[in-house]
């Protein structure tokens, strides 16, 4: 496996390739457990996403990440930090100037790298810490890429990302810096991006399956809900973990 070799060349990577969680490990389980358990017990008593209002954010642009003709690509994904081999296996195919897909005609076509990133939730597995960060995500995305940011990069908090309160979150992806070919934007867990006239990108942080926090509200009060025009599309991204609704119903094969 690639990650077993590369994990001799720790030094020189910089990081220590992992290899993928062992989710039905016993240990591993009742680790995760007490974790989860411990995040939803402080939930309650300390939500960070209010704290964060300290922090300036608007309608954030991305328009000089757009091509000349005024383009705009988006790719989209999530629960990515698992093991070495399928991040990188994904982050590299991210990171290609484009594409060769096949079509349902039976043809193909070229797709161009995107210049918006969405990372929708769960960006380390199994539980947030920095070393986790650097060693499951930000290393792969970042051997994957080009050094230089030439693209936008934003992300949402899923549960695994809370699981340290998103201290370790808000270090990697709230404070302006660059994750390989991608250049990070947000000082939030949250966000509201302008993608083209009539179209609006909203990320929500929902916590732990918590309510709304006020300056989250605040925020796309004046981010969004003041610049709506009749006719305005909205694109709504959430991490979700599909076990907050199986006690309501069955689980839903797509979530």
């Amino acid at each position: 496996m690639k990650a077993g070799r590369l994990g001799r060349h720790e030094v020189e990577l910089g990081f220590k390739p992992r290899h993928a969680v062992r989710w039905l490990s016993p240990p591993e389980l009742m680790r995760s457990g007490l974790r989860v358990m411990i995040a939803q017990m402080f939930a309650s008593y300390d939500d960070r996403r209010e704290i964060q209002a300290v922090f300036p954010q608007d309608t954030l642009d991305i328009e000089r990440y757009k091509h000349a003709d005024g383009q705009l690509w988006m790719d989209f994904v999530a629960d990515l930090g698992d093991g070495f081999d399928a991040t990188f296996t994904i982050a590299s195919l991210l990171a290609q100037e484009s594409l060769t897909v096949a079509t349902p005609e039976g043809g193909t076509v070229d797709l161009p790298k995107a210049q918006l990133l969405v990372m929708g939730g769960d960006e380390v597995y199994p539980t947030a810490s920095s070393e986790a960060y650097e060693d499951r995500t930000i290393g792969p995305y970042s051997s994957a890429s080009l050094p230089t940011p030439n693209a936008a990069l934003l992300a949402l908090p899923g549960n695994h990302d809370w699981y340290d309160g998103l201290t370790a979150f808000m270090r990697m992806f709230a404070q302006g810096t660059p994750l390989g070919g991608w250049q990070t934007l947000q000082s939030r867990s949250y966000f509201a991006v302008a993608l083209q006239p009539g179209w609006w990108l909203v990320g929500l942080d929902s916590q732990l399956g918590e309510y709304i926090d006020q300056p989250q509200l605040d925020y796309f009060e004046q981010a969004i809900s003041a610049k709506l025009q009749p006719g305005d599309a909205i694109i709504l991204c959430a991490a979700s973990p599909t076990w907050e609704s199986t006690s309501e119903g069955p689980m839903p094969l797509i979530h």
